[in-house]
Parts: C-alpha cells; structure tokens; sequence
C-alpha cells in the first residue's frame, strides 16, 4: 500500500485515498492468500481510469496482479495508469 503513488493533484477521499487495513501476508492458518487476477479493459479513459483502478487497489490485498489492456489510447490514459499503479 505505501508503494501506490499519490492521487493526482486535486483529486481525494473515497475512493482515492480512503483504505482499509492491509491483510497480512499470510492467511491465519499460516497458508499462502490465493492469487487474484484482475483484468481491466480500456481505450480513451483518461477520466475514469485512476477512480477505477485505486479503490482495488487500496483494498489491500496481498496477492492481487491487476491488468490493465488499453488498446491504444490517445487522452493520456496510459500516463494516467503508469502513475496510479505501482511497479
């Protein structure tokens, strides 16, 4: 969680920067958390990609790969997401 950069300039609360708790790295039996794999389509939006991505994100999930496919976009939705998404 404290590797997903800041909300761009103007933008806060729900569901930018409100969270909930990390879960711990492993499960109370001591198991590994199950691998979640989000697939999140896209083109041309750069209004709603930041508001869509952080709240899954911030739900802080310790085994979560999120995917993001733009097929091209020209509104700078690819900055946008290079910016919201850790890594």
């Amino acid at each position: 969680m404290e590797d997903l950069p800041r909300p761009h300039p103007g933008k806060s609360g729900w569901p930018l920067t409100s969270g909930i708790d990390q879960l711990t790295e492993k499960r109370p039996d001591d198991a590994d958390w199950q691998r979640i794999s989000l697939v999140m389509p896209g083109c041309n939006q750069a209004g709603y990609i930041e508001e869509t991505t952080r709240p899954v994100l911030l739900q802080g999930y310790p085994n979560l790969e999120v995917i993001i496919m733009d097929g091209g976009s020209t509104d700078g939705s690819v900055e946008i997401i290079k910016n919201t998404v850790p890594g």
